[in-house]
């Protein structure tokens, strides 16, 4: 192993020596030499033409490198802009994506950036970027911004789990049929939670004809006699779900 690759950049004169630190770097990844030394070693001293090895135009490729870059975000979040810096890596290592997305949704939960990653990274997009913020007081938001990037699939998933700021969320871009069948998810596997008060804050007079039909999409009887106790203030409700409730298990 080079001292370059051991961490000794004491010889190392930049810009000019860049083609020699990449040709090392391309020969230790050949080789399966770890690449973390270096990286930190130039992170500490040159970030700048750390920026250039892990994410400029020559930037080494694959999973294997991107990993190792993920170790010194600090210092590459200092001379490179974050959307661009993830996003440069995620095109760089396919096999590293979903490692790239999580350093992404921890490090800028809020970004709106984050959106178009999870897009790219995800077989189901946006349900990384839920999980990694599921207890953050901006959840709310997160769904919101997911809705209206359509990612209905894990709005979907994080409302089978029994939380309603999907359904609230979707209702909020306009999106209201995916919004009651969303609704619908949450309320057939938990169907205590107090929906009925959030989607009325929401819609206002519109509630009950909302609700009306979200009935339809009911599977139980506990779903449908929770609907009940909480719909007193809506009549048109209150009276569907009397008439379907015979008919239910």
């Amino acid at each position: 192993m080079t001292p370059l690759l051991r961490g000794d950049i004491s010889n190392l004169c930049l810009p000019e020596d860049l083609p020699r630190l990449r040709e090392e770097a391309e020969l230790a990844l050949q080789e399966g030499v770890p690449l973390k030394p270096l990286y930190h070693a130039l992170a500490c001293s040159h970030p700048v033409a750390l920026g250039d090895l892990v994410v400029g135009p020559r930037a080494l490729e694959g999973a294997v490198a991107v990993r190792e870059a993920l170790g010194e975000l600090d210092a590459l979040e200092k001379t490179i802009p974050p959307g661009g810096l993830y996003q440069r890596l995620m095109s760089l290592g396919e096999g590293s994506r979903d490692e790239v997305l999580h350093a992404a949704v921890l490090r800028h939960p809020r970004a709106s950036w984050v959106i178009r990653l999870s897009r790219e990274a995800e077989s189901v997009p946006g349900l990384a970027h839920l999980d990694g913020t599921l207890d953050q007081p901006w959840y709310g938001a997160i769904c919101r911004a997911h809705a209206e990037a359509g990612h209905l699939d894990a709005l979907v998933a994080h409302a089978a789990r029994g939380r309603v700021e999907p359904a609230l969320a979707l209702l909020d871009a306009g999106r209201h049929n995916e919004a009651l069948d969303t609704a619908a998810t949450t309320w057939n596997n938990m169907p205590d939670l107090p929906l009925v008060a959030h989607v009325a804050a929401q819609l206002g007079p519109a509630t009950d004809g909302w609700l009306c039909q979200l009935v339809s999409r009911l599977r139980s009887k506990d779903a449908a006699q929770a609907l009940a106790l909480q719909s007193g203030p809506f009549p048109k409700t209150m009276a569907l779900v009397s008439a379907i409730l015979p008919a239910l298990r």
